[in-house]
């Protein structure tokens, strides 16, 4: 599945770690060291703006600063010497150029942050020793469930290299990824698998597969249907017709190769993937999955800013968090009081 590469080409892979978050701190330091920033700042609180800074002028009634940082709208300002690391904190386990940007433009803003995106995405060696070199056939598309976790989808790659299997797991909705590594695929491995996930997320009320043996076994159709859950198998010979889990699977693919030609811990790299598409926005929903499924974002390594006051909807939950607390710390006050005896 994951082909090898020229040995010459692999030395020319530059080596990376991890890159660590940018912080609100760091932002903030670098943004009043940073020219052009002082120079939108005379532009909005005295009205002149400097030539070099018509990029800034045309957004100007977006801008503002708070705390020293500035923002477009709800997006953070990244000041010139910090726009490096925050491009490679989006491009962290190999989003391509629109999801990267897609990405990027969630939390922060820059001039000509676009073009900045696409060059980074193709002078990455990795990602253009895996490109696909021709696009894949279009895949059938499906009505959007009305929530998150109704319909969903499941698949197994592999054999790997490492004798592993993947048991992917899609939300058609929110297209929220699960993916779980086993070394056996009979039904009883993938009804634990499973086991697992619903124990966290619940049954869905549909589950679409292809027709594998596990899949349509006695033992799995038992499990199902004691769950309440629908099978749903493709047509033989046409797993096209789960185009959804069809396109992520390549997009795994991507990471493997990646993962191999870096000579990383694949495992590992995994769980970053995860992170990464999870956070992203999709292009079709233009939301992240995590937004849609768990109805919040998923914190990343790119700096964002969240609004706290406007946030906090849930006055109920903590109106009832305050009232227990006072609750437990009279009984506790009560309890400690000396007893007074004849």
């Amino acid at each position: 599945m994951v082909r090898n590469f020229d040995e010459e080409h692999i030395r020319h892979i530059i080596e990376y770690s991890r890159h660590v978050a940018v912080s609100l701190d760091d932002i903030e330091q670098f943004s009043k060291e940073d020219s052009e920033i002082a120079k939108v700042r005379q532009g909005l609180y005295s009205c002149t703006w400097d030539h070099t800074i018509s990029n800034y002028k045309v957004f100007q009634s977006e801008l503002f600063f708070q705390n020293n940082i500035l923002f477009r709208g709800n997006k953070i300002v990244i000041p010139e010497k910090l726009r490096q690391q925050v491009l490679q904190a989006a491009h962290e386990d190999h989003p391509g150029i629109v999801c990267m940007k897609q990405r990027l433009r969630t939390k922060v803003w820059w001039p000509k942050i676009d073009k900045d995106a696409e060059i980074f995405v193709r002078n990455c060696k990795s990602c253009t020793l895996v490109s696909a070199p021709n696009p894949p056939n279009p895949m059938k598309r499906r009505e959007l469930p009305v929530e998150p976790w109704i319909d969903v989808a499941i698949d197994l790659m592999g054999p790997l290299p490492s004798g592993d299997f993947l048991l992917v797991i899609i939300d058609y909705y929110s297209r929220y990824k699960e993916v779980k590594v086993t070394k056996s695929v009979t039904s009883n491995d993938i009804i634990r698998l499973l086991k697992e996930i619903f124990s966290r997320l619940g049954y869905p009320v549909t589950i679409t597969a292809d027709n594998g043996r596990q899949f349509i076994s006695q033992e799995f159709r038992n499990y199902l249907q004691e769950c309440g859950i629908i099978l749903h198998n493709t047509i033989p010979y046409w797993p096209q017709q789960n185009g959804e889990v069809e396109r992520q699977n390549r997009s795994i693919l991507k990471r493997l190769k990646i993962s191999q030609v870096e000579r990383k811990n694949w495992k590992e790299d995994l769980f970053y993937y995860l992170m990464m598409y999870n956070s992203t926005p999709h292009s079709v929903t233009g939301k992240t999955p995590s937004e849609l499924f768990y109805k919040r974002q998923f914190r990343d390594k790119i700096p964002s800013y969240i609004d706290i006051e406007n946030k906090q909807e849930d006055s109920e939950v903590r109106d009832k968090d305050a009232l227990q607390k006072k609750q437990g710390k009279i009984t506790v006050t009560a309890s400690e009081r000396p007893k007074i005896t004849a």
